[in-house]
């Protein structure tokens, strides 16, 4: 996702597929880790 910091948080969390009341799994931030790396 481009410029997401200028989006709205719904719009965010709708493209990477997160509830926000929940967050990610650990499945997914492990998904997400070995797509994007670390923080």
């Amino acid at each position: 996702m481009e410029e997401s910091y200028v989006k709205q948080t719904t719009e965010v969390c709708t493209y990477f597929n997160v509830d926000p009341a929940v967050g990610l799994s650990r499945e997914q931030v492990k998904e997400q880790q070995k797509k994007f790396g670390k923080n």
